[in-house]
This record gives structure tokens, C-alpha cells and sequence, in this order.
């Protein structure tokens, strides 16, 4: 195979790198095609070294543009993702929000829960409301310096969080099918499981407590 055969497959190859744009790649090209000059064995060899780096940088480039494209797309369907879980909204009445009315509720039975130690303690067997997924109570008042909003996860997890909105300090909510929590005031500031704030007012994360399942009893480290 000549020389010149040799150097149209690279340009070629190149091309469709859209390596052609290259200043010196087009300087190359101008000079064995379109003036059809003749080099010395040295120079040829040169060039063609010249070549197959630029060809090998290109396809480099092509590959990790491949690569960053595909990285773009999953960023961008899991900002999709967040922002339909941002959209889920609690259902409640605009009085329920202007007052601040959360809908999860304090448990039935008081004693399903204790507090000692900078942990809380709570009884599964005592808070039925807890017992399917997508259970929530809220837990004040007593010996607690915090209030605690509890969740039975969609995925069968136990979450525990500040129950307190970074915003305005009101109560949350869990979404339901949504995998967050949301202030039950006008603002419907909502967070992911994380803390992180996804929409509304607030600009501040809430505080997640770590949860640890022992013996049928939650126990959640306040401190």
C-alpha cells in the first residue's frame, strides 16, 4: 500500500472524528492534496506519525464525548426523577395549610414510645401505625427537646427525621409514592429522605436521625 493510500484512509478516518477542522491536520491535508508536493522518506514518516496521533486523539475524544453524552443523559433522568418527586404534594385543604395541620398524627397509644440517654425508643408492637409501609407518626412533647416525625418507608425502611420545616419550623408530612417529606404549611417546602431541600420556601436542610431496628423496637439516636 502507497504512502498516499495510506495517508487518504487516515484523513478519512479522521473525518469522521471531525478531526478535519484541525489547523494542522488541514495543513497536512493542503499540502500532499492539493499542491501534491514531495517529501523525503523522513518527512513522510513524520507525517504520518502525525497521522495516527491525531487519529488516535480523535477517537480518544469520540469515546470520552460517548462517555460524558451518556453521564448528561443519567443526570438529566435523575433530574427528571427529582423533580417528580418534588411535584408530589400531600393532600390538604388551604385552612389546614394556612393553620399548619399536619396530616400524620401523634401515636395512639402514648407508651409505644420512651426517651433516655439522647435516644428515643419505640415499641413497634404498641404503634400499629407504624406497621405498614407508608405508617407514619409524630412524636413531641414529654421529656423530648425535639419533635420526631417516624416513617415506614415504601421500601421497607424505618426513617426518622427533625420534624421541624427549615422555612417556617412547622410540622411534615410524608409524601405518599413520593419518597420525601413536606411542610404542611402553605409553602409545601419539601425535602428528600436525605434532608435535602427539593422545592418550596425553605432553604435549609432538616436533621435525619439515624434508625437501627432492635429486637421489634426503633431505636433512634437524637444525640
Amino acid at each position: 500500500m502507497t504512502f498516499k493510500r495510506i495517508f487518504f484512509i487516515l484523513v478519512k478516518l479522521c473525518e469522521i472524528r471531525f478531526m478535519l477542522s484541525d489547523v494542522k491536520l488541514r495543513c497536512g491535508y493542503i499540502l500532499i492534496i492539493k499542491e501534491k508536493m514531495k517529501l523525503g522518506e523522513t518527512a513522510k514518516i513524520r507525517l504520518l506519525i502525525f497521522l495516527l496521533s491525531a487519529f488516535s486523539i480523535s477517537f480518544t475524544s469520540g469515546i470520552v464525548k460517548s462517555q460524558t453524552d451518556e453521564q448528561s443523559s443519567i443526570q438529566s433522568n435523575l433530574s427528571d426523577e427529582v423533580k417528580i418527586m418534588a411535584d408530589k404534594s400531600v393532600k390538604r385543604n388551604f385552612f389546614q395549610r394556612l393553620f399548619g395541620i399536619p396530616a400524620t398524627k401523634k401515636p395512639k397509644n402514648p407508651d409505644c414510645w420512651n426517651y433516655s440517654g439522647g435516644k428515643l425508643t419505640v415499641i413497634l408492637n404498641k404503634a400499629p401505625e407504624l406497621s405498614n409501609k407508608g405508617g407514619a407518626i409524630q412524636i413531641e412533647g414529654g421529656n423530648l427537646t425535639e419533635r420526631v416525625l417516624i416513617i415506614h418507608g415504601d421500601g421497607g425502611q424505618f426513617h426518622a427525621f427533625h420534624n421541624k420545616c427549615g422555612h417556617g419550623g412547622r410540622r411534615l408530612d410524608p409524601v405518599p409514592g413520593g419518597l420525601t417529606v413536606q411542610c404542611c404549611s402553605v409553602g409545601k417546602s419539601t425535602y428528600d429522605y436525605n434532608g435535602k431541600v427539593l422545592s418550596g420556601s425553605s432553604k435549609e436542610p432538616i436533621k435525619v436521625y439515624p434508625v437501627a431496628l432492635e429486637e421489634g423496637n426503633l431505636i433512634i439516636a437524637l444525640e
